[in-house]
C-alpha cells in the first residue's frame, strides 16, 4: 500500500513518524522548504512525553511525479493551504486512491471532492496535541493520538468491507483509529470544541489554563461552545444531551499550559484558520437565520488583527 501524507507539520508529523517506523509500508511525505531540505539531510525526528526517534519515509519530495500515483493520500495541512495542496498533487491521485483529510474545520471533504472528483474522498478528523519545534522536528504533548475516518454515505459494512485494510495500516503504526459511517457527526463533536477554544484562546491570547482562570474569558468561551451547538442541532446534527458539558469537561482537561494551533499561528503572526474556525460557523449562522453575537463580535476583532 502506497501512502502519502501531504504536509508534515505537527499533525502530518507525528501520522508519519509513526507510519514510517512500521517497516513494510511505503510511506512518502510531501512538503517544501526547510522541512524538506532538513527530512533529506537528517530525517524527521519525531518526540513524545516517552520517547524519541528519528525516521525516514520512503521518500521525502516536492515533486509528486517522483512517487507514482496512491492508494492512500491523507491530507495535514492547514485549512488555508488546502485547495492548493490539493491541486499541486493532483496527478498521483487516480480513480482507486483514498483520500482522507485530517485538518481542522468541517469543509475539507467538499473543497477536495471538487478538485478530485473521480477519487474516493472520506471524512476524517484527529485527536492529538503537536505542533513544529523547528523543521523536521515535531512534538506530540500528553499520550492521545486518535484517528477517526469514514464514508458517511456507506453502512458501518460498507464501511469496513472497504477500508479496513486502511485502518489495519493506522492500527498497525500504534495509532488509535475508529472507522465508522458516522463520521460527519463525529467531526462535529471535535469543531465544537476546537472552534470555541480556538476563537476564546486567540481572542484573549491565553492559553487553556488561563483562559479558564479568568471568569470574563471563560463565560466567552462557555457562551461560544452553547452558540456554536446550536447551529449544529438546526443543521440536524445529532448531539448528546450533555454536549455542552462534555465539550467544557473536554476543553478544560488539556494541560494548563496548552495554547491552540490557531492562537500560535496568531502569536506567531502566521496564516491562520480565522476563516474555518469562527468564520464558518458565523457563516452558517446567517444560512440558518440564528444569532451568534459572541462568534460574530470574536470574528470581527479577530479579523481586524490580521
Amino acid at each position: 500500500m502506497k501512502i502519502v501524507i501531504v504536509g508534515i507539520g505537527g499533525i502530518g508529523g507525528i501520522i508519519g513518524a509513526k507510519m514510517a517506523q512500521h517497516k513494510g509500508l511505503d510511506v512518502n511525505f510531501i512538503c517544501r522548504g526547510e522541512t524538506l531540505e532538513k527530512l533529506l539531510i537528517d530525517g524527521l525526528e519525531f518526540r513524545s512525553n516517552n520517547d524519541s526517534c528519528i525516521v525516514r519515509p520512503n521518500m521525502a519530495t516536492n515533486d509528486p511525479h517522483r512517487i507514482g500515483e496512491a492508494d492512500v493520500v491523507i491530507f495535514c495541512v492547514k485549512n488555508y493551504s488546502l485547495e492548493s495542496a490539493a491541486n499541486g498533487i493532483a496527478s498521483i491521485v487516480g480513480k482507486k486512491t483514498v483520500v482522507i483529510p485530517l485538518l481542522n474545520g468541517l469543509d475539507a471533504k467538499r473543497k477536495l471532492k471538487s478538485i478530485f472528483k473521480n477519487s474516493d474522498v472520506l471524512g476524517g478528523c484527529i485527536y492529538v496535541s503537536a505542533f513544529v519545534v523547528s523543521p523536521g522536528i515535531v512534538q506530540q504533548n500528553g499520550n492521545v493520538l486518535r484517528v477517526l475516518f469514514g464514508n458517511s454515505n456507506l453502512t458501518e459494512e460498507e464501511n469496513i468491507k472497504r477500508y479496513s485494510g486502511i485502518r489495519e495500516v493506522f492500527e498497525a503504526a500504534g495509532i488509535n483509529t475508529t472507522l465508522t459511517s458516522n463520521i460527519e457527526n463525529e467531526m462535529w463533536m471535535k469543531f465544537i470544541m476546537i472552534s470555541s477554544l480556538g476563537t476564546a484562546t486567540s481572542l484573549y491570547m491565553r492559553n487553556v489554563g488561563e483562559l479558564f482562570s479568568e471568569k470574563s474569558s471563560a463565560d466567552m468561551a462557555k457562551g461560544l461552545i452553547r452558540e456554536i451547538i446550536s447551529i449544529a442541532v438546526a443543521k440536524g446534527v445529532n448531539v448528546p444531551e450533555n454536549i455542552e458539558e462534555e465539550t467544557l469537561k473536554k476543553a478544560t482537561s488539556f494541560a494548563p499550559e496548552t495554547k491552540t494551533s490557531m492562537q500560535l499561528d496568531f502569536e506567531k503572526k502566521n496564516n491562520n484558520e480565522l476563516e474555518a474556525l469562527t468564520g464558518y460557523v458565523c457563516e452558517e449562522a446567517r444560512k440558518l437565520g440564528i444569532e451568534v453575537p459572541l462568534y460574530e463580535s470574536a470574528y470581527n476583532k479577530l479579523k481586524n488583527i490580521t
